[in-house]
């Protein structure tokens, strides 16, 4: 049996139950068509994936997981190669710090899946799915760190990519590493989150934390309130996945007597707020330990953090990591192959893919910065910390997805050619840009959003910005908290770039958006 075969013998390319269109008729898919099709589907789990692509408006679509965002030079060669010969020579970083191939003409061959499979970028077909783990960009690299989450990452990854009876999984199922670090993910949404706090030696600790000193690690789940957790010891990491996952799996077999079992997976959220704090607790009461300290603070903030981009001093003394702001989170695959090779020559080998969908150059000795930086520029990489693209966000728009009203990516790249750059913000401004209420490019708050309707754009501001006048909410308006207030409708493709851009330009000279954003200064070149 192949190893791309699933344990009952099937091989995992798409089903039946994805009723994929063929190959050749993926160019010509009418908006009305598709989503007709895509109303008819079943209600299964349809996350995209390498074995079970995804039909779209230009092509098939595959996403690659890449745990912790950590991709080995060999592993973007291979991607490149990928994206040249079988999709658009692109490839796309999402907002999960994965990699997805676009406008593929087929879905990947056997023989390209098992290339991926031997690299490290595919597990077994039935949990690849689930190899959801997020590390922050500057894992191991961060002067802030309290702790390395790398080899936690690592462990995880390794645990869901061999226990094939964690299948039936949700294959949104997510998980969140913070070691404390200035460009962190712990504000990013997560189903189960784990915040590395380091604690103060005088305080008493019960005998689970004290082989490994002053570190602890603080857990919280979706749907449990934000000020309950537990205190985990970073050695039990792995078990509380393992013991969270057999929660999940034991409530969806009670509800296989119940609902139809091909039904789309609940997610980790909704099955926990049915269960009750109560059984919650008692599952992982055998990892948890009292700690007299308080827990880490929330944070609200989903902004890009500061440290983001340009050339940035690592916790190692004499390394520098360079953040590059991608347009419209692609990378040509003339690119990707550049970057490898400059990871081979000044670096570890390795590349930094980021939630905000821009990338890392990381472990570049200090006295190779000049070298680097003209490397960078002749792959038109940049590297600027005032990017307008740090801070600029859209999803595929009318020329990828069947969904979208509108063309988010030739309206992105307006709003880039009439905002230069950043200059005078302590932080990216956010300006998401939508082709439907879905926005499924970014979850999170944002500065300005624009929202694809069918009669043009709706124009949201965070209510910091908005105007006495713009008072109408976002709850009366059909809108989402994240998104703020709504201050106009039915606006053109035309005209909505420009009314995004003054936003953000009004906001370059408002004190009270200044103060509420500040940030400490990069701690870079």
């Amino acid at each position: 049996m192949s190893v791309l075969d699933g344990a009952d013998g099937l091989h995992c390319q798409p089903s039946a139950i994805d009723d994929p269109l063929p190959p050749d008729s993926m160019n010509s898919i009418r908006p009305e068509l598709a989503k007709e099709r895509r109303a008819s589907r079943s209600a299964a789990p349809r996350c995209p994936g390498l074995f079970r692509p995804t039909p779209a408006q230009d092509g098939w679509l595959a996403r690659v997981r890449v745990p912790a965002g950590i991709v080995h030079s060999a592993q973007m060669r291979l991607l490149t190669t990928l994206s040249e010969s079988v999709g658009d020579a692109h490839i796309d970083i999402t907002n999960r710090a994965n990699v997805q191939l676009r406008s593929l003409a087929a879905p990947l061959s056997a023989e390209h899946l098992a290339q991926m499979q031997a690299l490290g970028l595919a597990a077994h077909p039935r949990v690849d799915p689930l190899r959801n783990v997020m590390a922050s960009p500057t894992a191991g690299i961060d002067p802030a760190q309290v702790m390395d989450m790398r080899p936690l990452a690592a462990e995880i990854d390794a645990f869901l990519s061999t226990h094939l009876e964690l299948a039936n999984l949700s294959p949104k199922f997510s998980i969140g590493l913070a070691g404390g670090e200035h460009v962190s993910i712990r504000s990013l949404p997560n189903d189960v989150r784990f915040s590395a706090v380091r604690l103060d030696s005088s305080l008493g600790r019960r005998a689970p934390l004290d082989p490994l000193g002053d570190v602890a690690l603080w857990l919280q789940l979706a749907g449990v309130d934000d000020l309950l957790g537990w205190w985990i010891a970073p050695q039990d990491c792995v078990a509380v996945v393992g013991a969270i996952a057999h929660l999940y799996l034991e409530y969806l077999d009670h509800l296989d007597n119940l609902v139809d079992p091909a039904a789309r997976r609940p997610r980790l959220k909704t099955v926990l707020l049915a269960l009750g704090h109560e059984r919650v607790n008692e599952c992982l009461r055998p990892f948890s330990t009292h700690l007299p300290v308080p827990p880490p603070p929330s944070l609200s903030d989903h902004s890009p953090p500061s440290r983001l981009l340009g050339f940035q001093n690592q916790y190692q003394p004499t390394l520098t990591y360079i953040g590059l702001a991608l347009p419209l989170g692609r990378l040509t695959a003339a690119q990707g192959r550049g970057l490898a090779d400059l990871a081979d020559a000044v670096g570890s080998s390795t590349l930094r893919l980021t939630p905000w969908r821009g990338l890392l150059l990381p472990d570049v000795p200090q006295e190779q910065v000049a070298r680097v930086q003209a490397l960078l520029t002749a792959l038109q990489l940049d590297s600027q910390t005032d990017s307008v693209w740090g801070g600029l966000i859209a999803c595929s728009g009318t020329t990828g997805c069947a969904a979208s009203f509108t063309d988010t990516q030739r309206d992105a790249r307006a709003i880039a050619q009439a905002f230069q750059n950043q200059s005078g913000l302590d932080h990216p401004f956010i300006i998401h840009v939508s082709g439907c209420a879905k926005s499924c490019a970014h979850h999170n708050a944002s500065d300005v959003t624009l929202i694809g309707t069918p009669n043009g754009y709706e124009l949201y501001v965070a209510p910091k910005l908005a105007s006495r006048q713009a008072t109408e909410s976002t709850a009366g308006a059909g809108g989402r908290a994240t998104w703020g207030k709504r201050v106009q409708t039915m606006l053109s493709p035309d005209d909505a770039p420009q009314r995004a851009v003054q936003w953000a330009q009004q906001s370059r000279d408002s004190p009270r958006y200044t103060s509420a954003v500040s940030r400490p200064s990069a701690g870079g070149r």
